[in-house]
């Protein structure tokens, strides 16, 4: 794959696994996602501390700028809906290296009421499919703290 524009705008929403619905986040899941990014137990292995609702609005806004078509730095951040609510969160980011080899980067956050059943397996899962089938990348990695045994 070269290092052609990676673009969204021919994605079909949502993504379905056997539980979950995924599709874009938009400033109206600032509250769900607010739920859980706020929350210590959550955030350990993120890298930061809790977020507020202004950090919430920021990276939403973020998510939004860097899903524009043509962006340097691509990424496409989704929420995860179980039933109809947001029950996590879940990214694809980009890079390409010197060969133009395109690499995407995964992750997930899951509100605690959701962990422990498989969910983020199956978000991973259809965000690897994705990255594979639609994206056209080389490479998908996800990056894991070690304590963090339950991913």
């Amino acid at each position: 794959m070269g290092t052609g524009r990676i673009g969204f705008e021919g994605l079909s929403w949502p993504i379905r696994t056997r539980r979950a619905s995924l599709r874009p986040v938009t400033p109206h899941d600032r509250d769900a996602v607010h739920a859980y990014r706020s929350r210590d137990d959550v955030t350990t292995y993120l890298g930061r501390g809790p977020m507020s609702l202004e950090d919430v609005d920021e990276r939403i806004a973020e998510n939004l700028e860097r899903r524009r078509p043509g962006h340097p730095r691509p990424l496409l951040g989704l929420v995860i809906e179980v039933d109809g609510a947001v029950v996590g969160d879940c990214m694809v980011r980009f890079a390409a290296d010197d060969n133009g080899m395109r690499t995407a980067f995964i992750g997930y956050t899951l509100h605690p009421a959701s962990a422990g059943q498989g969910l983020a397996t199956e978000v991973a899962a259809a965000l690897v499919r994705l990255c594979f089938t639609e994206l056209g990348v080389a490479m998908v990695q996800a990056d894991v703290f070690v304590p963090n045994l339950a991913s």
